[in-house]
């Protein structure tokens, strides 16, 4: 134990250091040193602020399962060997700016309580942040990946960690990454959750969607996309752009092209809705024509005939590939809306009706629409 600070400003070590189980009750400090054998600091404990800046690490170094108190400061220091920060928790700023990874580098099950900054660092080999926990803001900024990157399975509890201008020899790996302070933001969220974007920058967003590209991470690709629209929302795309209507109805219509449920309730919602009207039509041309009708609204009290044609006269318009279709539809036509005297065959459909027709066949292919676009997004069709 170091009851005091702990000064090592610029102190060569020749040998293999040994300081684990070691607790630091004040300031330790090794900026500038040179560790020419391997260098442990397993199970240690840094009460304080801890200053590894500028410091030259020859040899495997290892900080398992140490406690960072205070900051950790690593900034522009080099691991010519294997470095490990398994199981290390960073209890203050842990800051890696502008490092040198010249051999593996391993932070798994590491836990980052504050911020973590890895901003200009060089990775040369394979490098491990699996199963990490992130509780502040996150910088891997123009970081450099020489071989394999994996941040498979980690977690970030209040921002999204920022790749901008972060470049990779190899896909990295984002499985099973997550971002537990993130909204859902399905369209079976309350209206306010809903109408609101995502805070985060949408940059950031981007920057993660494209290494998802990289890495043929289809799934990861489609939730990096959806957050960036989101994050446009209120920014980008203010409340009287096209594109911030165009933006919600996507949304709420289908969860921006990953639902495919979605559209088959909304198709379904709007067939029986327009089947609903076309029956409150054939209501009011029969008050027209002066013929007795007790039911003021719609398919209610309606004989099992009148809803049975207008459902069928809605089914047409809701898959509008059946619209070409006409003979053998027209029973529909003339059940509900009667022949024109003059012709016979012809179904005397008002004007209104068919308008509201138009409608029906547009909103319904826009459904069926979404609902392939969710199904090409789902088994990834080109």
């Amino acid at each position: 134990m170091f009851g005091g600070s702990a000064w090592f400003l610029a102190t060569p070590f020749d040998h293999n250091v040994n300081f684990n189980d070691v607790t630091f009750e004040d300031n330790a400090t090794f900026n500038k040193n040179l560790f020419g054998g391997s260098t442990t600091f397993q199970r240690a404990h840094f009460k304080n602020n801890a200053d590894f800046q500028r410091t030259n690490f020859g040899g495997i170094s290892k900080f398992n399962q140490s406690r960072f108190m205070g900051e950790a400061l690593f900034s522009q220091s080099i691991f010519k060997n294997d470095a490990e920060f398994l199981w290390v928790c960073f209890c203050g700023d842990a800051e890696f700016r502008k490092a040198r990874f010249e051999d593996d580098a391993s932070f798994d099950k590491a836990d980052f309580k504050a911020d973590a900054t890895f901003a200009l660092v060089e990775f040369a080999n394979n490098t491990s942040f699996e199963h990490v926990t992130y509780s502040g803001n996150v910088d891997f900024s123009a970081i450099r990946g020489g071989l394999a990157f994996s941040m498979s399975d980690a977690m970030f509890d209040t921002a999204v960690p920022n790749f901008d201008q972060a470049t990779f020899t190899e896909a990295p790996r984002l499985d099973k990454i997550g971002f537990r302070s993130i909204r859902p933001q399905g369209a079976c969220n309350h209206i306010s959750g809903f109408f609101r974007g995502d805070e985060n920058p949408e940059a950031r967003w981007r920057a993660l969607k494209r290494l998802a590209i990289q890495g043929h991470d289809y799934a990861q690709e489609q939730f990096f996309f959806r957050r960036e629209l989101l994050a446009r929302r209120w920014k980008t795309d203010k409340v009287w752009h096209a594109a911030y209507w165009f933006g919600l109805l996507y949304q709420l219509f289908s969860n921006f092209g990953n639902s495919l449920l979605l559209p088959l309730i909304w198709w379904s919602a709007g067939t029986l809705g327009f089947a609903n009207a076309y029956c409150h039509a054939h209501h009011s041309m029969k008050q027209a024509c002066g013929a007795a009708a007790s039911w003021p609204l719609g398919c209610l009290g309606q004989s099992k005939e009148i809803v049975t044609a207008a459902l069928g006269f809605s089914l047409r318009r809701s898959l509008p590939g059946l619209s070409s279709f006409g003979d053998p539809h027209l029973e529909f036509d003339l059940r509900l809306f009667g022949a024109l005297a003059e012709q016979p065959a012809t179904p005397a459909i008002p004007e209104g009706v068919w308008f509201l027709g138009i409608v029906q066949i547009l909103f319904s292919a826009a459904m069926v629409f979404f609902f392939l676009l969710a199904l090409r997004n789902r088994f990834r069709m080109k």
